[in-house]
């Protein structure tokens, strides 16, 4: 029996769901198919599911939990111990880990880069380091990468009026180059950035990129329940990866699943009425795996009680 303390967390013993590859995941095949009830929620219920890895937990750790909890990909967090030039010192290791297991990957692009530096050689330098990123990704098989389409830059100098142009013309570039490796580029709304969710439409409507929907940074933004699904009902066909951040409060939490107050349920049920196929990352700030634990048992629990 799981023990976690100090969250309200319940932990339920369900059945998991095999561990599958992201690009040929089960929903897949029902993509064309004639979709009925059953098959529109069997397609929720087969969802690959992963976590964002801590990069104060080893890589090996974090694919002994996902493949212990029968989860189908990790999201690599490429900071830290896992920024680029480390990956590749231990590179042909981690292919290994990832083959032995059957675990797809998602990776996390470094957001301490700025790719919408009004400064031409800080930006650029940004972009072609995010590139490296993506060539190292290309190499573990990533099959989607998550980008922070931001600038850091001071604000009283600069507006977001001035700054959204900039970092479209980057995401474009990166979608380029994410496209030559056959990974998929997914820029992520944030919170009191240049690109909330609140004028997300203008990145979509000027690149090509997907969109990984952050759960938390939407509340911040104010998109809870009735807003949240009608963003989602618009643009489903372009969010292919969504954060499963949790919070008590209009802030960045990211509390284990099921222990905080976002609706997920109203948000599978209109990802179901849409027949959206994407992909559902945990991303749970800890270094204690009983946490991500909890919340793929809360998860699949969410996901298999859906009519």
């Amino acid at each position: 029996m799981l023990r976690c303390v100090g969250l309200n967390i319940c932990t339920l013993n369900i059945h998991m769901t095999p561990t599958t590859p992201i690009r040929n995941n089960t929903y897949n095949k029902y993509k064309t198919s004639k979709r009925g009830r059953d098959t529109v929620r069997l397609i929720m219920q087969s969802m690959p599911r992963g976590f964002v890895t801590d990069i104060g937990v080893p890589f090996e750790e974090s694919i002994t939990v996902a493949q212990q909890e029968e989860f189908d990909f990790i999201e690599l967090f490429m900071e830290g111990r896992f920024a680029r030039e480390q990956l590749m010192e231990n590179l042909e290791t981690h292919q290994k880990q990832l083959e032995e297991t059957n675990l797809s990957l998602v990776v996390h692009l470094p957001f301490s880069l700025d790719i919408g530096s009004p400064f031409d050689r800080i930006r650029e330098a940004s972009v072609s380091e995010l590139s490296d990123c993506l060539a190292t990704a290309a190499q573990l098989d990533a099959e989607k990468a998550v980008v922070h389409p931001t600038a850091n830059v001071w604000q009283k100098a600069y507006d977001a009026e001035e700054l959204r142009p900039i970092i479209v013309e980057s995401i474009r570039k990166l979608h380029r180059k994410a496209s030559g490796h056959d990974i998929e580029l997914c820029a992520e709304n944030i919170f009191g950035t240049a690109f909330t969710i609140g004028n997300f439409d203008t990145l979509l409507a000027e690149t090509d990129t997907s969109m990984t929907l952050d759960t938390g940074h939407a509340r911040i933004s104010g998109y809870t329940r009735d807003r949240l699904s009608e963003f989602v009902k618009r643009y489903s066909d372009r969010i292919s990866h969504v954060h499963l951040n949790d919070s008590r409060y209009p802030e960045d939490e990211h509390l284990p699943f099921g222990s905080g107050t976002v609706d997920f349920r109203s948000l599978f049920e209109t990802l179901q009425r849409t027949d959206w196929t994407g992909t559902l990352s945990l991303e749970v700030h800890t270094q204690n795996p009983e946490y991500i634990v909890a919340s793929k048992q809360q998860l699949d629990t969410v996901l298999g009680s859906l009519q």
